[in-house]
């Protein structure tokens, strides 16, 4: 029952880390779930750099900084020995296969508490195509998890870097491992890679580090390897390595009849309110129909900007979003109607009908964004897409039902008589 609770544990932090990861990829509602014991479902809808998506999630990113061991030995030499002797090499074997097995194999030549990991020279394509061996302390106490903060800058020329802040911690750490170093080199290790091992001139008090990644190279490929980086490390490192097992890509066409269906059923269902406002309440009712669609508009450009994809629970979000809009229109012309019953003038009475209603509106607008709220936070996948949805069609009610619709009815009433407006 041990072994059953603690896959289930680590499973259930990895789902945890990929989300985070993906949702600052910035991939509108993704569905990653566990299945069976050992295994994880990642769905991305609207995805269109699946690579990108797959390096993020697989990558450990597990960050360690480690001494450099000053050593006599020839480390090439001893590597091209262990290869030959296992009849390995990273040609036959992952990164991390051939790492694991090669420090076993030079256990008894290395010293004690030392690693030998490598770093991709500046102007390979890969790492099989140029290496260099660092032979590493692993005793520094420092790793990722002292770690606050992870962002890409720039460095004085100009070539993208991942800028480290410790947390209170991971400062104390840093401040005592570069301040009894000084002199020596400290190799930022991700993954078993080193990625730079700058000498340490001076303690380092402020808990800061870079991540160099070099100048050379395609400038756009740096970048991104810089904020895929950074996106992993502020979303922690995965408990267990991940193995992909399958991969589908499923076309829009898949989805596309429910995803009409939903869509047609929103235009009938806004047809439907149209009609009824119009009939119910005439002039004004053809001006709140008008800001109806304006306000759809608005939805829709929203999402736009933000990439992102238009899902079932977001047409829900939208299609709840155009009854509590009608909602405010309700209020409003209900209240208007009240005060020229007291025989209130018509320009006094959507003074009245307006301020009457607003009390009303706000606190109905203000609960339903609280709700959304608490589901964008708590939520997953499709339930924050639905609450994304949401938020954003309460902001764009609030202008075209409310504000829209009054300015447009003043306009009416400055340039016309107040008869030709029928309520």
């Amino acid at each position: 029952s041990y072994v059953l609770d603690f896959k289930s544990k680590v499973v259930q932090q990895s789902i945890e880390t990929i989300r985070n990861r993906i949702d600052e990829f910035g991939v509108a509602e993704p569905t990653i779930v566990a299945q069976g014991e050992d295994r994880i479902l990642v769905q991305l809808p609207g995805m269109e750099d699946a690579n990108s998506a797959k390096n993020l999630i697989q990558a450990a990113a597990k960050l360690d900084f480690m001494l450099v061991e000053d050593t006599t030995l020839d480390l090439m030499a001893l590597v091209q020995e262990a290869e030959k002797a296992g009849n390995y090499s990273l040609k036959t074997l992952k990164y991390s296969e051939y790492i694991k097995r090669l420090n076993e194999d030079l256990k008894s030549k290395l010293p004690e508490k030392t690693q030998l990991y490598f770093q991709k020279s500046d102007n390979a394509s890969s790492m099989e195509a140029g290496r260099l061996p660092f032979l590493l302390r692993t005793d520094s106490g420092l790793d990722g998890s002292d770690l606050d903060d992870a962002r890409v800058s720039f460095s004085q020329f100009g070539a993208p870097e991942v800028n480290l802040r410790f947390n209170a911690a991971g400062t104390v750490k840093f401040k005592e491992l570069t301040g009894k170093n000084v002199g020596r080199n400290l190799a930022i290790v991700l993954d078993k890679v080193v990625k730079t091992a700058p000498n340490l001139r001076v303690e380092i008090p402020n808990g800061q580090a870079v991540i160099e990644l070099g100048s050379s190279g395609d400038r756009q490929e740096l970048m991104n390897e810089a904020k895929m980086i950074a996106t992993s490390l502020r979303a922690g490192s995965l408990p267990a390595t991940l193995e992909q097992l399958e991969e589908r890509r499923i076309g829009p066409s898949l989805g596309a009849e429910s995803l009409k269906q939903a869509e047609v059923a929103a235009l009938v269902g806004t047809f439907i309110i149209i009609l009824l406002m119009i009939i119910r309440y005439k002039h004004l009712g053809v001006i709140a129909s008008g800001a109806l669609v304006l306000n759809l508009g608005l939805i829709l450009t929203v999402l736009s900007s933000m990439k992102a994809t238009l899902t079932l629970p977001g047409v829900a979000g939208m299609a709840l979003t155009l009854g509590v809009a009608v909602d405010a229109n309700v209020l409003i012309f209900e209240r208007i109607r009240e005060e020229l019953n007291k025989g209130v003038g018509f320009a006094l009475a959507i003074k009245e009908g307006y301020s009457r209603a607003m009390s009303a509106i706000l606190d109905a607008n203000v609960v339903v964004a609280s709700t959304s709220l608490i589901l964008l936070y708590f939520g997953t996948g499709p339930v924050r897409g639905f609450a994304v949805t949401l938020l954003i069609g309460i902001l764009t009610t609030l202008f075209s039902q409310v504000y829209v619709t009054r300015v447009i009815i003043e306009f009416i009433l400055s340039g016309q008589k107040q008869s030709t407006l029928k309520v």
